[in-house]
């Protein structure tokens, strides 16, 4: 916590009547959970926290009165973040007033709502005659109905609002899906309803959702620009050493396109359809296409920065880098945030108050705001996200057989990841199976190199697939490493699983712990492993395969590991799915590493009764050392018996017996 910054928030004291007990949930069940509220101008609100438990037993009576303490009001005039100061039994309900002195209110003349919004006639309006029972000589205000839809590439998403007075009812979701979300709204006036309503839909019509049925000059504006930059675009795309550039261009029935890579000679390629609209139809679905690729428009060197990496007040976000643990500094942030109208700074005060179910609701009744275009990924467990103080903090890939049969695009879902603000201060980055004859994260690797530096992430696990029942490890294929490093500079943690894989040359200067699980582990990995720098290693696990399926490793390459010369606070090291166990059991005894180790893993490899008699001779050495791991191995009672009292804990659980053929490691192909 920094002790050169103070922060001060402002709370404001009111009273408001109690309208009825909402029952609560999860551990609240059978009690209550808040307060329906209501204040002298109407406008009702629930109160949820700063109860007691005894207090949750035998809350306040339905029509009593309360005082709250809440830290502002909302556009629409309700109390931020209320909760329960105590009982006022000594006011009536006609000696309460709104707003108490001080407290800013939005008006006719201040209400940002009041601004003039575009024209709305084209969608659905339900017309009654309420009336404002504030203000009998007013002139009637209509009830507005508007419902709307965007086409997605997977999904139809609906929105849809309804009015009834001063109240407002917003739902959306998925077409063909049984869940949605609600949102109810309530206002001072029927007035600034009606406006708050047709504003939301304004700002839905320019992000492309429509009435359905209707044309796309629902909104003129929107459609004038889209069609103006449909008349001629350029992308490019780096890919390796080379950026290749795409430009199409929309005459017409007719789509011209030239491309090529930069600097070289242009391909070109045009086509005519049998109207302007199909046209137009095609040439927004080539250029949604080369988007999701990873194309940028307007070129790389020119291209705006990722959605990520924007940055509204880099000095508070350096902030929170410097310790992303630090919930004084998400609050300064938030409080900015919400000085600027962004959502996300009411986001990040409700999960640092601990309000997660409140937070996790704003979240999907702003799924435009916080997810984008991974909402469809979240609703089919594609992705699968936890959050905290208002951003992402572990996120994890997978795309099984029906997904990606569906067309799923790995690249896709994962850049539509990492280039969200929301993946702004991301710890864990977990790449499951993806699914395909022979699994490859290459590509999936070419997105987090593509996205840039993330000084957040201390999590990294790419192929986090199940052995046999998704894949055998031998299929799959990691690719290469080499350039992830640099940009991640502040990783803890390293599992890597896959078949075959490049490490290059590895510098992490924060990591902790590194594990590779493979079923042939090459010489070029070994001697990454070996020249690594990583001064505060901890915990090194490395899986060598079988020689049959490429591993190239032998007790001659364990030399720099057993000199612990870079090793100095190193407590856990796992040996495993290793050929040469028994020589390891030998020579292990009689190394520098021995002294300092806590944890010692030679499972699934292929240590005999000789190797358990080589390794207890050592016994001595391994001082520190309180679990000894050797799973799945060939040892008979015998052997068992020699290790079992090595250290204080023993597992040797799953014991083999040697064919014909000799011993084999547990995971080869």
């Amino acid at each position: 916590r920094s002790s050169t910054l103070l922060k001060v928030k402002n709370f404001h004291d009111a009273e408001a009547k109690v309208t009825g007990h909402v029952p609560g949930a999860g551990k609240h069940e059978g009690r209550l959970g808040a307060l329906q509220m209501v204040l002298p101008n109407g406008t009702e609100f629930l109160v949820g926290t700063g109860f007691s438990d005894a207090q949750r037993e035998d809350p306040p009576a339905i029509g009593s009165i309360i005082t709250f303490r809440y830290q502002e009001l909302t556009k629409a005039g309700v109390p931020r973040f209320p909760s329960y100061i105590g009982d006022r039994t000594d006011l009536a309900w006609e000696q309460v007033s709104w707003p108490p002195p001080g407290v800013k209110t939005f008006t006719a003349n201040n209400d940002p709502m009041h601004a003039p919004i575009a024209d709305l006639e084209n969608a659905a309006i339900q017309k009654t005659d309420p009336v404002d029972p504030e203000n009998t000589n007013q002139e009637p205000v209509e009830d507005v109905y508007i419902y709307l839809e965007y086409t997605g590439s997977k999904s139809i998403r609906y929105w849809e609002v309804k009015q009834q007075q001063n109240l407002l009812n917003i739902t959306h979701g998925r077409k063909g899906k049984t869940s949605k979300q609600e949102q109810p709204l309530t206002f001072p006036t029927p007035a600034i309803a009606a406006r708050y309503a047709r504003n939301e839909a304004q700002a839905k019509l320019d992000k492309g959702y429509k009435q359905p049925g209707q044309t796309d000059n629902v909104s003129t504006t929107h459609t004038q620009q889209s069609d103006q930059n449909a008349a001629s675009r350029y992308f490019e795309f780096q890919g390796g050493k080379n950026t290749r550039f795409w430009e199409i261009e929309l005459v017409g029935d007719r789509i011209n396109e030239r491309y090529g890579k930069v600097g070289g000679d242009s391909k070109f390629q045009d086509q005519q359809f049998q109207s302007v609209a199909e046209a137009e139809k095609e040439s927004k679905k080539r250029i949604q296409h080369k988007v999701d690729k990873g194309y940028i428009e307007g070129g790389i060197i020119n291209a705006a920065t990722p959605a990520s990496s924007a940055s509204p007040n880099p000095a508070l976000e350096n902030l929170i880098l410097k310790d992303l643990d630090d919930e004084v500094a998400y609050l300064i942030y938030s409080d900015w945030l919400q000085t600027q109208g962004n959502a996300r700074g009411d986001l990040i005060a409700l999960f640092c108050a601990d309000r997660e179910h409140d937070a996790h609701g704003l979240i999907e009744s702003c799924s435009d705001q916080f997810l984008g275009d991974m909402v469809e990924y979240v609703d089919e467990n594609i992705l699968q996200m936890t959050w905290s103080k208002g951003y992402i903090k572990s996120a994890t890939l997978r795309i099984d057989y029906e997904a990606a049969e569906q067309g799923v695009d790995a690249q896709v879902v994962l850049r539509s990841l990492v280039r969200h603000p929301s993946s702004k201060f991301i710890q864990e980055i977990i790449l499951g199976y993806i699914y395909s004859d022979e699994v490859n994260y290459q590509d999936a690797i070419d997105v987090l190199i593509e996205a840039g530096q993330r000084l957040s992430v201390k999590s990294l696990f790419i192929g986090d697939f199940a052995m046999v029942d998704d894949t055998e490890v031998s299929w799959s294929h990691l690719g290469n490493c080499a350039q992830l490093w640099p940009l991640y500079p502040n990783l803890e943690k390293v599992i890597l699983q896959s078949g075959s894989m490049t490490l290059g040359n590895i510098r992490l200067p924060e990591l902790k712990s590194f594990e590779v699980r493979t079923g042939g582990l090459d010489r070029h990995c070994i001697e990454s492993i070996n020249k690594a720098h990583w001064p505060k290693i901890e915990s090194l696990t490395i899986w060598f395969g079988a020689e049959d399926y490429g591993s190239e490793g032998s007790i001659d390459d364990l030399q720099d590991i057993f000199s612990a010369a870079n090793l100095t606070h190193l407590k856990h090291l796992g040996l495993m799915n290793c050929e040469f166990t028994d020589q390891i059991c030998e020579a292990i005894g009689q190394a520098t590493i021995a002294k300092q180790l806590r944890t010692l893993d030679l499972s699934k490899g292929t240590m005999t009764d000789e190797g358990a008699h080589a390794l207890a001779r050592h016994k001595n050495v391994f001082s520190d050392l309180q679990q000894l791991n050797i799973d799945n191995n060939y040892l008979s009672n015998e052997g068992i018996e020699a290790l079992s009292q090595f250290c204080a804990q023993v597992s040797c659980r799953h014991q083999e017996d040697a064919d014909e053929w000799g011993a084999y490691v547990s995971v080869g192909e």
